[in-house]
């Protein structure tokens, strides 16, 4: 599974340069103690794509998963809570689970080419 690479902002500072990592089926994000995430998307493909985030088993899991479309040749950004996204045991321990899926039906497979959709982490 692919680990989307972090960019680390600072306060009242430019962040270095934003890193982008290209799609994959599934992929998993370092989390943060809070929701002082945002990830990025851009869809650079000729489909639109849907963005599934896995509930987490933290505190506010029962909220469910976040499904959303990234439109074709757009860019997107989500900010991800810990407490909901979050996973606190098992082999992703410590990470958001992110996956590629139809933009209508999170249970289907994106019809598109994953490497056209780049992922980028900010840590606020």
């Amino acid at each position: 599974m692919t680990k989307i690479e972090a960019t680390f902002c600072k306060r009242d500072d430019i962040s270095p340069a934003i890193v982008y990592t290209p799609g994959e089926a599934t992929m998993a994000a370092e989390a943060g103690m809070d929701e002082r995430t945002a990830l990025l998307v851009d869809n650079q493909g000729t489909a639109d794509c849907g963005i599934l985030v896995e509930a987490g088993d933290g505190l506010r899991r029962a909220v469910g998963p976040l499904h959303a479309a990234a439109p074709q040749g757009q860019r997107r950004a989500f900010v991800l809570d810990s407490m909901r996204f979050k996973k606190l045991e098992g082999e992703q321990r410590g990470c958001f689970v992110i996956k590629l899926c139809d933009p209508a039906d999170p249970t289907k497979a994106f019809g598109g080419t994953a490497a056209n959709v780049k992922f980028a982490l900010l840590k606020l």
